[in-house]
């Protein structure tokens, strides 16, 4: 399998799902704590948001896209979900048969969310979508993927005078046959865990009245899927919704996580956390690669009114690299500290540390306000390992860290004294402070 680092696994973007009971703040004062809230509530009711693959997975995918612990890999003919399980991953495949594999992709309505890939020293922004589609998979027939952290949906949108009966699908990747229950709803087992396909909808739009037409699925003694469709005016578009749901298949993984979020002036939250690499799964090989259980750290911001996402930025290197806390200046630059076991952990120009010491250490990095670029990013650590469990910012921009440490060789008061007249290192037992141009412990 080839294997691309996403440095978000998504949400974030995409598709990040904020775990609030892993949420461990810095002590805030109430109504800083106050304004969190609805900010936490609203990060895991985003819409899904696809990206446009510009290089950051697999090639024979158009859009990917990621929601609360899993994601979804679009190409004309086939959609491949890829869900946590233990320290692995479970790949569910929903082949469209017989349809075009060069049906032409479309984007149908445009995000504000800038997403940003931080590979090493690379960078790359990407667009995303809230709905995407494909045209004409079978004749007069598209296909319209949509859908909101937990839920992805598709829709068969078919044309006047063309046939329904010609979507057909097949699921690859279950661990037992699917079954119908008595609510219409389709049963899937993925690792002996359980996603559901509700029972799907259908209707015409007459006089610009929605009119309900009736739909259930059809399973054949092959498996393949279909629809069973009631009387409806075949010289009218009609279009089938069904509903693909993982908060069955979501129980405990920890996946994806958030573990700090900080609140502007303005409202707008941001988010910091971890969330596991995924790669585009070619047949069974997440069966024998360990690399999806990697993770990355991840930044996000959100709107005052929880609504959208301004953006989210993937965050590390070839190893580990998990966040752990988040502060946001009066200029709406954020700064977010974790650990990491990559070298290639990107670092910027004239760090204090440039290279990574023992088998991991800590990090602290800072963004622009536009969340697309490194304003400084370096290592903290010696020869041991080094975590950074805390964040806070005082009104020049000087970044206070507090962690762990059980290296010998941690930058102490003395390690170094002055560069160009600027005090360098000072450090206690309890924690650091970082300099506002980062060049050092002040």
């Amino acid at each position: 399998m080839e294997t691309t680092r996403i440095l978000l696994s998504t949400f974030v973007l995409l598709w990040i799902s904020l775990i609030v009971s892993d949420y461990r703040p810095l002590p805030v004062h109430a109504k800083a704590a106050s304004a969190q809230e609805p900010a936490r509530r609203a990060y895991g009711q985003l819409p899904l948001l696809f990206e446009t693959n510009r290089g950051q997975v697999d090639a024979r995918v158009k859009y990917v896209a990621r929601g609360g612990g899993y994601a979804v890999y679009l190409r004309p003919n086939e959609a491949v979900l890829q869900l946590p399980c233990d320290d692995k991953a479970a790949a569910l495949r929903m082949q469209l048969i017989g349809a075009r594999a060069t049906a032409k992709a479309q984007n149908l309505v445009a995000s504000p969310t800038a997403i940003t890939y931080l590979r090493g020293s690379s960078q790359q922004t990407v667009e995303s979508f809230e709905r995407v589609a494909f045209e004409q998979v079978w004749p007069g027939i598209d296909v319209v993927y949509h859908g909101a952290q937990r839920q992805l949906e598709y829709d068969f949108e078919v044309r006047a005078g063309s046939k329904p009966e010609r979507i057909k699908l097949r699921l690859n990747g279950l661990t037992t046959p699917p079954h119908l229950n008595d609510a219409g709803e389709l049963i899937l087992n993925v690792t002996n865990r359980e996603v559901r396909w509700r029972k799907p909808v259908a209707w015409q739009m007459m006089d610009g009245v929605r009119c309900e037409v009736a739909c259930e699925y059809r399973l054949d003694a092959t498996q393949q899927i279909s629809f069973k469709l009631g009387a409806y005016d075949r010289r009218q578009p009609l279009v089938i919704d069904p509903a693909l749901v993982y908060s069955t298949f979501l129980g405990g993984t920890g996946a994806d996580s958030a573990t700090g979020i900080a609140v502007d002036a303005a409202g707008n939250a941001y988010v910091c956390g971890t969330t596991s690499s995924l790669n585009f799964p070619v047949m069974n090989a997440w069966q024998a690669s360990k690399d999806s259980a990697t993770t990355d750290a991840y930044v996000a911001k959100l709107n005052a009114a929880g609504t959208a996402l301004l953006y989210a930025t993937y965050l590390g290197g070839s190893g580990s690299d998990t966040a752990s806390a988040i502060a946001v200046d009066t200029t709406g630059n954020a700064y977010v500290t974790g650990f990491t076991t990559s070298a290639d952990f990107p670092r910027t120009a004239g760090a204090l540390q440039n290279t990574l010491n023992g088998n991991g250490d800590g990090f602290v990095a800072k963004l622009n306000a536009a969340g697309n670029a490194l304003v400084y990013a370096t290592f903290l650590g010696g020869n041991g390992n080094d975590l950074v469990n805390g964040l806070a910012l005082d009104a020049n921009g000087n970044a206070y860290l507090i962690g762990q440490t059980d290296s010998t060789n941690f930058p102490t008061a003395g390690a170094v004294t002055t560069k160009n007249g600027t005090p360098l290192f000072k450090s206690a037992n309890s924690g650091a402070q970082w300099n506002a141009s980062a060049t050092g412990l002040a």
